[in-house]
Formats: C-alpha cells, structure tokens, sequence
C-alpha cells in the first residue's frame, strides 16, 4: 500500500508517501501562499497532491493534516484565518485529484497522533501537545485518543486564560497563554533587550547564561509556560507534556529554565519536545489514514 500525508499549513504545504509500516518513500513541500487566497492555496494543494502521486501507480489513500478548526467526521474546515478557508470541504479538495479515501483532521491533532505513533508520545496514552508558533494551538489525547470536544475546540491551550484582566487576545478577551508564550512576543522581546533584529537559530549563541536582560526575558517566558503547564496537569492530568511548533527548535535553550520553574511550582508534570518536527503532522495525517480509510482497514484485517 502507498499512503498519502499532507500538512497544509498557513506558510507551507507538506506532503510525504509512506508503505502501510509509515516507511517514507517520497516527500514534497512547497510555499502555501496562503495571503493570495483560498482559491490559491486549494490549488497548492492539489498540486502538491499531484507530485506525489506521479511516481506512485497506486495511492491507496490520503491523510490531510490542516491549519483551522476542523470538523474530522465531515472533512470540513469550521474556522480559519486564511480567507475564504472557512467552509471549504477539504475531503472534497483531494478526492477530486485523487479518487481515494480521504480522512481529514487539524494539524496539532495530527501532529500529536505522529508523535504518538513514532514519536516522543510513543507508550503514553495520556499526552497533551503545546504548539508555540506565532499562535498556540495544541491538541489532548487521552486514553490513547484523540479529545475533539463538543465543538472541535479541545486543545485550544493558547486561549486558556493565564492573567486575569492581562493583555488583550485576537479572540476578544484578554490574558490568554498566546498572548505570553508565542514565538512571535518572545522574539519582540529578545530585539528589544538586544537592541537588534535576531532569529531564533542566534539566541542559543546570544545566551551564554551571563546575559542578565535575555536571562530576564527567557525567565518571564518559562515562568509563564510553567503556569500553562501546571493548568493543565490540574485540567488533563496527562502523562507527558509536548513541546511543538516553531519552539520545539530551541527547546534545549529554555529547557533547564523551565525545569527551575516548574520545580518552583512543584509541578511534577514531564515536559519534552517534540521528536519528529515539521514532519510530525504529515506522519499523523498517514496513520490516520492507515486507521480510518475503508481500504486500509481492510487490507489490515
């Protein structure tokens, strides 16, 4: 069996084809152009679809991994900020390049399945993923599956509110996690202490341990992750802790800050990166497919 995964992200679109084992066999990645439209990036889309499936004479099925809140039973994207991204039917999308099965879930979701499958998570049933991008999203399994709540929002840990009466959130109330933990404010802080413009690849060269403005910024920052994190051992009770997103690349940088914070607090809770990166959600889109489309089921049986 050859089976499909996609990662549509907001900046980039990511596919790979992997045998029913989850051996990648081909993989493929392109600019999403997102900011041109819907229309635009539908297109990106199914031709990235396309060059993955010419080497192939067979593509059993397809896993689709997306930004946005999706409804997974429907293939349906509920909410998005790419415009014209809201209602569109992504199963419909890819079936009509390829005439498989489709199964359709959010990239956090997805990502945490990866991870579960040949990842960090692997052996845990419990797990909660902290996405920190330029927004945090994130994503709960328990018992081994994953938790979508009543309205596909589980796992919104970025809108869990951390300063009552804090700063105001594009969701329309105010101290929300995002507002203190994105990659995006974290940076605006690091060029404001250094009086420069700096990526994220120079903090690690940047922070020696002496320099008492960046050690001031990492510390404010790990402080107020560490609160996300023990919010979430009181709401979840998971076993483990993920660290995704952007973040997850210089997660040894902050990691014996956080370690302090959390011992401060007494929260016992595991925090780890992630283990497969940027290809975690195209390898969850595949095991999704593996579990959920009619022809691999059967071929498993």
């Amino acid at each position: 069996m050859r089976i499909m995964g996609l990662d549509c992200g907001v900046t980039e679109i990511r596919g790979i084809v992997c045998n029913q084992d989850g051996k990648v066999l081909n993989t493929a990645r392109m600019a999403a152009e997102s900011g041109e439209g819907f229309f635009k990036y539908i297109h990106n889309i199914q031709s990235l679809v396309n060059t993955l499936a010419q080497p192939y004479s067979e593509i059993s099925c397809v896993g689709v991994a997306s930004t946005g809140r999706i409804d997974p039973q429907n293939g349906i994207v509920l909410n998005s900020t790419i415009p014209g991204y809201t209602g569109i039917n992504l199963r419909v999308v890819v079936s009509s390049v390829l005439d498989v099965d489709v199964v359709v879930q959010n990239s956090d979701r997805a990502a945490l399945i990866g991870e579960s499958w040949m990842g960090a998570a692997k052996g845990y049933k419990d797990v909660v993923l902290l996405t920190l991008g330029t927004i945090v999203g994130g994503a709960t399994m328990i018992d081994g599956n994953i938790h979508h709540g009543s309205s596909f929002r589980a796992g919104e840990w970025g809108h869990m509110q951390l300063i009552p009466n804090g700063k105001p959130c594009s969701c329309g109330r105010t101290g929300c996690l995002e507002q203190y933990i994105a990659t995006s404010i974290l940076s605006e802080q690091m060029e404001r202490v250094l009086g420069l413009n700096a990526c994220r690849e120079e903090y690690h060269e940047l922070y020696p341990g002496e320099n008492e403005n960046i050690a001031a910024v990492l510390g404010e920052f790990t402080g107020h992750l560490a609160w996300a994190v023990g919010n979430i051992e009181a709401t979840a009770d998971p076993e483990l802790v993920l660290i995704g997103g952007e973040s997850f690349e210089w997660f040894d940088i902050f990691s014996p800050l956080l370690s302090g914070e959390l011992a401060k607090r007494n929260i016992r809770l595991p925090v780890k990166k992630i283990l497969l990166g940027s290809d975690s959600g195209c390898i969850g889109a595949v095991k999704l497919a593996l579990e959920n489309c009619q022809c691999t089921k059967n071929k498993n049986k």
